[in-house]
């Protein structure tokens, strides 16, 4: 994966714009209404995305051992839950909402993660 195709800068652009949506929502509406936590959720699945990418591991030839996924998977949902738990006991964001925009998040991941293993790796161009 070269500098042109690295997904990092992306994410954090949109890990950033999450975090402004998550802050407008909490500052529009009270920490208890459930579109704040549907809002929030979201960017807390974005973070995981983010957490997960920047920890994928790079294995040569496209070869790379399946502990490298699991512990990322691991340590990916660790921080996710982390994060949930500070969000609804710290900021009291409604529960019920941050479990469907994490569910919504996880989904929508789950889906572009899944066109990108099906589209495969792009030939390089000619030219």
């Amino acid at each position: 994966m070269g500098p042109k195709n690295n997904p990092v800068p992306r994410l954090i652009i949109g890990l950033i714009l999450a975090a402004l949506a998550a802050g407008a929502a909490l500052w529009k509406l009270k920490a208890g209404h459930p579109l704040t936590g549907v809002v929030w959720g979201i960017g807390i699945s974005y973070f995981g995305v983010l957490v997960y990418t920047l920890l994928l591991p790079k294995g040569s030839a496209g070869k790379t051992p399946v502990g490298g996924y699991l512990s990322g998977a691991v340590l990916r949902y660790v921080v996710m839950i982390g994060v949930f738990c500070f969000a609804v006991f710290i900021v009291r964001i409604n529960g019920i909402g941050l479990l469907l925009g994490l569910f919504l998040g996880m989904t929508a991941s789950t889906f572009f993660f899944l066109n990108k293993m099906r589209q495969g790796s792009t030939p390089p161009s000619e030219g």
